[in-house]
């Protein structure tokens, strides 16, 4: 399994935790899936993944002029996943 299908699999499973919770949206961070994921300089690995799954419904809330850093963070609308 590459880096990015693990950081996604982390996604979706956060995804399938907060619907089973009843939560319309989740706030991932690029620096938290980094360090659960003990990860060494993986983030644009990380990013990349978060922006690949991200909607039109999906929302940065924090990001940089690269999009590849530890502050990366993005709203999943968990409607649509």
């Amino acid at each position: 399994m590459s880096y990015t299908e693990e950081v996604r699999g982390y996604i979706r499973n956060k995804f399938r935790n907060a619907k089973e919770q009843g939560t319309e949206h989740i706030d991932l961070n690029a620096k938290e899936i980094h360090g659960e994921l003990n990860y060494k300089n993986r983030f644009p690995i990380v990013c990349n993944a978060m922006n690949s799954l991200m909607t039109d419904k999906d929302i940065f809330i924090n990001t940089t002029e690269s999009g590849q850093s530890s502050t990366i963070v993005v709203r999943y609308i968990l409607s649509d996943k």
